[in-house]
């Protein structure tokens, strides 16, 4: 019976210790496997923050909201509630849509003009759309750097383009209030997002 019980203690470790599941990338954090909902935002200054939204069908955008603006006003005024959808360990990636447009989805290209990779935005049709899971274009590495100010902070990388990170800075040619991407050795060097959970 001892040596049952051992086994089961055994595989109970192992379970609850390989829920997170390193990236594979170099220098990369553990990332958490989980799916979850918020509004991207990222430091501007001392009273405002910049945050992510759909403005056109075209790419992602940053705009600046007070940071004692209430986040459920926000995301009932703009399309800025997305969800990131983890794909499991085979595929160690999140898919980023609308939460008010579940068929726009983020999804990576790089701008001729400027040279630089930023976030555009797919539709993928369907009552339930989900897009190529094998297209690393639509897949995201989301870093947990801990947590600040209640919540949860994470540096994003593009599974197309390793080493670039979404940053808080646009396309100088194309759109300067863009999302684009910056490249950086580490998940640390990278800009902050918080997720913030209306």
């Amino acid at each position: 019976m001892i040596p049952r019980i051992l086994l089961l203690v055994t595989i109970t470790a192992c379970i609850s210790g390989c829920g997170k599941k390193n990236n594979g990338l170099p220098n990369a954090l553990a990332t958490n496997p989980e799916s979850f909902n918020g509004i991207f935002l990222t430091e501007k200054d001392a009273t405002n923050y910049n945050y992510l939204t759909i403005t056109t069908a075209i790419m992602l955008y940053r705009q600046t909201v007070t940071k004692d603006y209430p986040l459920s006003d926000l995301k009932n005024e703009k399309d800025c509630y997305f969800f990131a959808d983890w794909r499991g360990t085979g595929i160690n990636a999140w898919f980023v849509s609308s939460v008010k447009d579940k068929n726009t989805f983020w999804r990576v290209y790089k701008s001729a003009a400027d040279n630089k990779w930023a976030v555009g935005l797919q539709d993928v049709p369907g009552a339930s759309p989900v897009p190529d899971l094998y297209d690393l274009s639509y897949q995201f590495i989301f870093h947990k750097l801990g947590k600040e100010n209640g919540m949860d902070v994470v540096a994003i990388e593009s599974k197309f383009a390793p080493g670039h990170f979404l940053s808080n800075t646009g396309l100088p040619v194309n759109a300067v209030n863009a999302a684009s991407f910056t490249q950086h050795d580490t998940p640390q060097q990278a800009t902050k997002f918080y997720i913030g959970k209306p």
